[in-house]
């Protein structure tokens, strides 16, 4: 399982199983945009993405941050994700706050 906290919105075409994450969200928050943004427009590019309107996203730290929880079958394919966004977020100079949670313990 690997859950993912970003301040910016990014689209994933996984062919994984994924869910919500709904531990620290809350879908009554109300997003918080930076001083020089434009809250329309990002309004229109964020509502889609959040779950209140079908997407898979949750606003999460006050509204400062997105949050998703991403479920994948083997640890390979969790991996080759990871490594994927790491690769994105270096070219955007983007630093999201991640962890990567392994739930299967043998008996």
């Amino acid at each position: 399982m690997m859950s993912s906290n970003s301040n910016s919105s990014s689209n994933n075409n996984d062919n994984s199983n994924s869910s919500s994450s709904s531990s620290s969200s809350s879908s009554n928050q109300q997003p918080q945009f930076t001083a020089d943004s434009d809250p329309e427009a990002l309004e229109t590019f964020l509502s889609p993405l959040l779950v209140a309107n079908g997407g898979r996203w949750a606003l999460a730290m006050g509204g400062q941050a997105l949050e998703r929880e991403f479920k994948f079958k083997t640890f390979a394919k969790t991996w080759d994700f990871m490594t994927a966004v790491s690769l994105q977020c270096k070219l955007k100079n983007h630093h999201p706050e991640w962890s990567n949670v392994c739930n299967n313990l043998p008996p």
